[in-house]
Protein backbone atom coordinates (compact mmCIF):
# COMPACT_ATOMS: atom_id res chain seq x y z
CA UNK A 1 0.00 0.00 0.00
CA UNK A 2 1.19 3.53 -0.74
CA UNK A 3 -0.27 6.86 0.33
CA UNK A 4 0.67 10.52 0.69
CA UNK A 5 -0.82 11.43 4.09
CA UNK A 6 -0.37 15.21 3.84
CA UNK A 7 1.62 15.40 7.09
CA UNK A 8 -1.53 14.53 9.06
CA UNK A 9 -1.46 11.97 11.88
CA UNK A 10 -5.20 11.20 11.63
CA UNK A 11 -4.78 10.27 7.96
CA UNK A 12 -1.83 8.05 8.85
CA UNK A 13 -3.91 6.26 11.50
CA UNK A 14 -6.74 5.78 8.98
CA UNK A 15 -4.32 4.41 6.41
CA UNK A 16 -2.81 1.94 8.88
CA UNK A 17 -6.23 0.78 10.10
CA UNK A 18 -7.22 0.20 6.48
CA UNK A 19 -4.00 -1.75 5.97
CA UNK A 20 -4.65 -3.91 9.05
CA UNK A 21 -8.12 -4.82 7.78
CA UNK A 22 -6.62 -5.91 4.46
CA UNK A 23 -3.57 -7.66 6.02
CA UNK A 24 -1.20 -5.40 4.08
CA UNK A 25 2.42 -6.41 4.68
CA UNK A 26 4.12 -3.11 3.86
CA UNK A 27 2.67 0.40 3.99
CA UNK A 28 4.73 3.06 2.22
CA UNK A 29 3.86 6.60 3.19
CA UNK A 30 5.03 9.90 1.80
CA UNK A 31 4.59 13.26 3.58
CA UNK A 32 4.12 11.73 7.01
CA UNK A 33 3.39 13.46 10.28
CA UNK A 34 6.68 13.62 12.18
CA UNK A 35 8.00 15.30 15.31
CA UNK A 36 11.30 15.45 17.17
CA UNK A 37 11.81 14.56 20.82
CA UNK A 38 15.32 15.11 22.16
CA UNK A 39 16.59 15.23 18.56
CA UNK A 40 14.99 11.84 17.82
CA UNK A 41 12.40 11.65 15.04
CA UNK A 42 9.10 9.95 15.90
CA UNK A 43 5.81 9.45 14.11
CA UNK A 44 2.49 7.73 14.75
CA UNK A 45 2.44 4.34 16.43
CA UNK A 46 0.37 1.29 15.51
CA UNK A 47 0.58 -1.95 17.47
CA UNK A 48 0.23 -4.06 14.30
CA UNK A 49 3.18 -2.48 12.49
CA UNK A 50 6.88 -1.84 12.93
CA UNK A 51 7.88 1.67 11.90
CA UNK A 52 10.95 2.19 9.66
CA UNK A 53 12.22 5.76 9.42
CA UNK A 54 15.29 7.13 7.62
CA UNK A 55 18.17 8.35 9.70
CA UNK A 56 17.55 12.07 10.28
CA UNK A 57 20.33 14.59 10.84
CA UNK A 58 20.11 18.13 12.23
CA UNK A 59 16.38 17.71 12.88
CA UNK A 60 15.70 17.59 9.13
CA UNK A 61 12.16 16.28 8.68
CA UNK A 62 11.93 12.99 6.81
CA UNK A 63 9.14 12.78 4.24
CA UNK A 64 8.98 8.99 3.90
CA UNK A 65 8.27 6.08 6.22
CA UNK A 66 7.60 2.35 5.82
CA UNK A 67 5.40 0.33 8.17
CA UNK A 68 6.06 -3.44 8.18
CA UNK A 69 3.31 -5.72 9.51
CA UNK A 70 4.39 -7.58 12.65
CA UNK A 71 2.54 -10.75 11.63
CA UNK A 72 3.91 -10.79 8.10
CA UNK A 73 5.71 -13.86 6.79
CA UNK A 74 8.26 -11.57 5.16
CA UNK A 75 11.51 -10.48 6.74
CA UNK A 76 13.08 -7.12 5.98
CA UNK A 77 16.44 -5.42 6.31
CA UNK A 78 16.69 -1.63 6.43
CA UNK A 79 19.55 -0.74 4.06
CA UNK A 80 20.93 2.37 5.74
CA UNK A 81 24.24 1.62 4.01
CA UNK A 82 22.82 2.53 0.59
CA UNK A 83 21.64 6.10 1.26
CA UNK A 84 21.64 8.75 3.96
CA UNK A 85 18.98 10.86 2.24
CA UNK A 86 16.09 11.63 4.59
CA UNK A 87 13.63 11.38 1.67
CA UNK A 88 14.53 7.79 0.74
CA UNK A 89 14.08 4.47 2.54
CA UNK A 90 15.43 1.22 1.10
CA UNK A 91 14.60 -2.21 2.50
CA UNK A 92 15.42 -5.74 1.36
CA UNK A 93 12.46 -8.11 1.59
CA UNK A 94 12.97 -11.84 1.87
CA UNK A 95 10.93 -15.01 2.25
CA UNK A 96 11.36 -18.69 1.43
CA UNK A 97 8.81 -18.37 -1.40
CA UNK A 98 10.40 -15.46 -3.25
CA UNK A 99 13.91 -14.35 -4.12
CA UNK A 100 15.03 -11.37 -2.06
CA UNK A 101 13.97 -8.08 -3.63
CA UNK A 102 14.29 -4.42 -2.75
CA UNK A 103 11.68 -1.76 -2.03
CA UNK A 104 12.57 1.92 -2.35
CA UNK A 105 10.21 4.53 -0.92
CA UNK A 106 11.00 8.05 -2.12
CA UNK A 107 9.60 11.56 -1.94
CA UNK A 108 10.95 13.58 -4.85
CA UNK A 109 11.38 17.13 -3.64
CA UNK A 110 14.06 19.71 -2.90
CA UNK A 111 16.17 18.98 0.16
CA UNK A 112 14.91 20.62 3.37
CA UNK A 113 18.54 21.04 4.43
CA UNK A 114 19.35 24.25 2.56
CA UNK A 115 23.03 23.94 3.48
CA UNK A 116 23.42 20.79 1.38
CA UNK A 117 22.38 19.75 -2.13
CA UNK A 118 18.97 21.36 -2.71
CA UNK A 119 18.24 19.41 -5.91
CA UNK A 120 15.20 17.13 -6.12
CA UNK A 121 15.67 13.70 -4.52
CA UNK A 122 15.99 11.80 -7.81
CA UNK A 123 18.82 14.02 -8.98
CA UNK A 124 20.70 14.41 -5.69
CA UNK A 125 20.44 10.78 -4.49
CA UNK A 126 18.34 8.20 -6.33
CA UNK A 127 20.29 8.29 -9.60
CA UNK A 128 23.48 7.41 -7.70
CA UNK A 129 22.07 4.27 -6.05
CA UNK A 130 23.45 1.10 -7.63
CA UNK A 131 20.78 -1.58 -7.90
CA UNK A 132 21.96 -5.15 -7.36
CA UNK A 133 18.67 -7.07 -7.22
CA UNK A 134 15.03 -7.00 -8.32
CA UNK A 135 13.67 -3.64 -7.20
CA UNK A 136 10.33 -1.94 -6.67
CA UNK A 137 10.33 1.87 -6.48
CA UNK A 138 7.35 3.58 -4.83
CA UNK A 139 7.17 7.33 -4.77
CA UNK A 140 5.49 10.65 -4.87
CA UNK A 141 7.56 11.80 -7.84
CA UNK A 142 6.18 15.32 -8.31
CA UNK A 143 7.00 14.64 -11.95
CA UNK A 144 4.95 14.77 -15.14
CA UNK A 145 5.55 12.71 -18.28
CA UNK A 146 3.48 11.10 -21.05
CA UNK A 147 4.70 7.67 -19.92
CA UNK A 148 2.12 7.79 -17.11
CA UNK A 149 -0.05 10.73 -18.17
CA UNK A 150 -0.85 11.09 -21.87
CA UNK A 151 -2.39 14.56 -21.37
CA UNK A 152 0.97 16.07 -20.39
CA UNK A 153 2.21 18.57 -22.97
CA UNK A 154 5.38 19.59 -21.12
CA UNK A 155 7.47 17.22 -19.01
CA UNK A 156 8.52 18.27 -15.51
CA UNK A 157 11.29 16.88 -13.28
CA UNK A 158 11.78 13.86 -15.53
CA UNK A 159 15.08 14.11 -17.43
CA UNK A 160 17.21 12.38 -14.79
CA UNK A 161 14.33 10.16 -13.68
CA UNK A 162 13.53 8.73 -17.11
CA UNK A 163 17.21 8.10 -17.81
CA UNK A 164 17.59 6.23 -14.51
CA UNK A 165 14.44 4.18 -15.03
CA UNK A 166 15.42 3.20 -18.58
CA UNK A 167 19.00 2.33 -17.69
CA UNK A 168 17.75 0.00 -14.94
CA UNK A 169 15.03 -1.61 -17.09
CA UNK A 170 12.00 -0.46 -15.09
CA UNK A 171 8.36 -0.91 -16.07
CA UNK A 172 5.46 1.26 -14.90
CA UNK A 173 3.19 -0.54 -12.41
CA UNK A 174 0.44 2.10 -12.44
CA UNK A 175 -2.35 2.01 -14.95
CA UNK A 176 -1.52 5.17 -16.88
CA UNK A 177 -3.83 8.20 -16.95
CA UNK A 178 -5.54 7.32 -13.66
CA UNK A 179 -5.80 10.48 -11.58
CA UNK A 180 -4.36 9.91 -8.11
CA UNK A 181 -4.13 13.42 -6.67
CA UNK A 182 -7.11 15.79 -6.62
CA UNK A 183 -4.89 18.86 -6.53
CA UNK A 184 -5.52 19.31 -10.27
CA UNK A 185 -7.62 17.69 -12.97
CA UNK A 186 -4.85 15.53 -14.41
CA UNK A 187 -2.43 14.91 -11.54
CA UNK A 188 -0.67 11.54 -11.80
CA UNK A 189 2.34 11.77 -9.48
CA UNK A 190 2.11 8.80 -7.07
CA UNK A 191 3.90 6.14 -9.05
CA UNK A 192 5.32 2.65 -8.78
CA UNK A 193 7.96 1.10 -11.02
CA UNK A 194 9.35 -2.44 -11.00
CA UNK A 195 12.42 -3.85 -12.70
CA UNK A 196 11.29 -6.18 -15.52
CA UNK A 197 12.36 -9.32 -13.65
CA UNK A 198 10.01 -8.35 -10.79
CA UNK A 199 7.31 -6.64 -12.86
CA UNK A 200 5.76 -9.95 -13.96
CA UNK A 201 5.09 -10.76 -10.30
CA UNK A 202 3.27 -7.49 -9.56
CA UNK A 203 -0.52 -7.66 -9.85
CA UNK A 204 -3.83 -6.08 -8.89
CA UNK A 205 -2.75 -2.42 -8.86
CA UNK A 206 -5.75 -0.28 -8.00
CA UNK A 207 -6.89 2.98 -6.42
CA UNK A 208 -8.80 2.18 -3.23
CA UNK A 209 -11.76 4.51 -3.68
CA UNK A 210 -13.72 2.66 -0.99
CA UNK A 211 -11.28 3.91 1.64
CA UNK A 212 -10.85 7.58 0.86
CA UNK A 213 -8.84 9.49 3.45
CA UNK A 214 -8.86 13.26 3.94
CA UNK A 215 -5.64 13.52 1.92
CA UNK A 216 -5.75 14.99 -1.57
CA UNK A 217 -4.00 11.78 -2.69
CA UNK A 218 -5.63 8.37 -3.14
CA UNK A 219 -4.68 5.17 -1.31
CA UNK A 220 -3.08 2.72 -3.75
CA UNK A 221 -2.58 -1.01 -3.24
CA UNK A 222 -1.09 -3.87 -5.24
CA UNK A 223 0.31 -7.36 -4.71
CA UNK A 224 3.55 -9.18 -5.37
CA UNK A 225 3.03 -12.84 -6.18
CA UNK A 226 5.22 -15.54 -4.65
CA UNK A 227 5.53 -19.29 -5.09
CA UNK A 228 2.92 -19.64 -2.35
CA UNK A 229 0.38 -17.55 -4.26
CA UNK A 230 -2.27 -19.67 -5.94
CA UNK A 231 -3.93 -17.83 -8.81
CA UNK A 232 -6.56 -18.39 -11.44
CA UNK A 233 -6.76 -16.30 -14.59
CA UNK A 234 -8.59 -13.06 -13.89
CA UNK A 235 -10.56 -12.44 -17.06
CA UNK A 236 -11.68 -9.07 -15.74
CA UNK A 237 -8.04 -8.03 -16.24
CA UNK A 238 -6.99 -10.19 -19.17
CA UNK A 239 -9.93 -8.99 -21.27
CA UNK A 240 -9.09 -5.34 -20.49
CA UNK A 241 -12.51 -4.25 -19.28
CA UNK A 242 -12.79 -0.46 -19.40
CA UNK A 243 -14.14 0.32 -15.94
CA UNK A 244 -14.32 4.04 -16.76
CA UNK A 245 -17.15 3.21 -19.19
CA UNK A 246 -19.01 0.72 -17.02
CA UNK A 247 -22.77 0.81 -16.55
CA UNK A 248 -22.72 0.06 -12.82
CA UNK A 249 -26.52 0.10 -12.51
CA UNK A 250 -26.79 -2.60 -15.17
CA UNK A 251 -23.89 -4.46 -13.54
CA UNK A 252 -25.75 -4.55 -10.20
CA UNK A 253 -28.91 -5.75 -11.89
CA UNK A 254 -27.03 -8.48 -13.76
CA UNK A 255 -25.35 -9.66 -10.56
CA UNK A 256 -28.79 -10.25 -9.04
CA UNK A 257 -30.01 -12.03 -12.17
CA UNK A 258 -26.97 -14.30 -12.37
CA UNK A 259 -27.09 -15.12 -8.64
CA UNK A 260 -30.82 -15.63 -8.21
CA UNK A 261 -30.61 -19.43 -8.29
CA UNK A 262 -27.33 -19.74 -6.40
CA UNK A 263 -27.39 -20.95 -2.80
CA UNK A 264 -24.31 -20.36 -0.65
CA UNK A 265 -25.98 -21.35 2.62
CA UNK A 266 -23.95 -24.59 2.77
CA UNK A 267 -20.90 -22.49 3.60
CA UNK A 268 -22.35 -21.85 7.06
CA UNK A 269 -22.42 -25.57 7.79
CA UNK A 270 -19.93 -27.06 10.24
CA UNK A 271 -19.22 -29.66 7.54
CA UNK A 272 -18.05 -27.18 4.92
CA UNK A 273 -14.44 -27.57 3.80
CA UNK A 274 -11.79 -25.90 1.67
CA UNK A 275 -13.17 -27.51 -1.48
CA UNK A 276 -16.55 -25.94 -0.72
CA UNK A 277 -14.91 -22.52 -0.41
CA UNK A 278 -13.01 -23.00 -3.68
CA UNK A 279 -16.20 -24.03 -5.47
CA UNK A 280 -18.05 -21.03 -4.06
CA UNK A 281 -15.24 -18.69 -5.11
CA UNK A 282 -15.32 -20.00 -8.69
CA UNK A 283 -19.11 -19.71 -8.77
CA UNK A 284 -18.93 -16.11 -7.57
CA UNK A 285 -16.23 -15.40 -10.14
CA UNK A 286 -18.46 -16.71 -12.95
CA UNK A 287 -21.36 -14.56 -11.72
CA UNK A 288 -19.23 -11.40 -11.69
CA UNK A 289 -17.69 -12.11 -15.09
CA UNK A 290 -21.07 -12.78 -16.71
CA UNK A 291 -22.40 -9.50 -15.31
CA UNK A 292 -19.31 -7.63 -16.50
CA UNK A 293 -19.68 -9.03 -20.04
CA UNK A 294 -23.11 -7.39 -20.29
CA UNK A 295 -22.40 -4.09 -18.58
CA UNK A 296 -18.74 -3.12 -19.13
CA UNK A 297 -17.20 -2.38 -22.51
CA UNK A 298 -13.71 -3.63 -23.32
CA UNK A 299 -10.71 -1.53 -24.17
CA UNK A 300 -9.69 -1.44 -27.80
CA UNK A 301 -6.03 -1.47 -28.77
CA UNK A 302 -4.54 -1.08 -32.23
CA UNK A 303 -1.12 -1.61 -33.73
CA UNK A 304 -0.87 2.16 -33.93
CA UNK A 305 -1.39 2.76 -30.22
CA UNK A 306 0.81 5.62 -29.09
CA UNK A 307 4.08 4.73 -27.43
CA UNK A 308 5.83 7.34 -25.38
Amino acid sequence: MQHNTARTSDIMHFCLETAVNQAIDFVLIQELSIRFENNIATTVFHSAYHCILPTCFNNIRSRVVIFARNLSNYKFCHRTDLTSDSDIIIIDVSDSNIKTFQIINIYNERNLNTESDINYTVKRSLQHIQLTMKTLVIEDFNAHHIWWNSSVTSSKNTNVLISWLESNDFELVNESDIQICSRSNNSVIDLAFAIKKLYSQVSDWYVDEMNASDSDHEIITFNIRTKATELIDNSLCSDFFNFNKADWKLFSEEILVQAQDIDFSYLHSDCSCVNDLNFAAKTLYNIIYAAAEKSISKRRFSDKSKSW
